[in-house]
């Protein structure tokens, strides 16, 4: 699979997990899922995006997509967590 296609997924998955992270913000959740990582932005936003991409690095055979993945799912639990302690000063 050539890398621009794998780079466009990438981004696209990162995007996703950002805006699913936002879920419980815009709809009321039901009660058996109101625990974390579902009630709160910055875990349901973290698992997402390690998930989506696993799932796209199994899909696309990639270990190098994976690696990228989790490190780009840790930069998004920091990039939150930083966000989240700004909003609270």
């Amino acid at each position: 699979m050539s890398y621009t296609v794998l780079f466009i997924c990438f981004i696209a998955v990162n995007l996703s997990a950002m805006m699913i992270g936002r879920l419980p913000e815009v709809i009321q959740l039901p009660e058996y899922l109101n625990f974390k990582p579902f009630n709160c932005r910055l875990c349901l936003s973290t698992h997402a995006c390690w998930v989506l991409h696993t799932l796209v690095a199994l899909l696309t055979n990639s270990w190098l997509y994976f690696i990228s993945g989790i490190a780009a799912a840790i930069c998004v639990y920091y990039l939150i967590n930083k966000e989240e302690k700004k909003q609270w000063e």
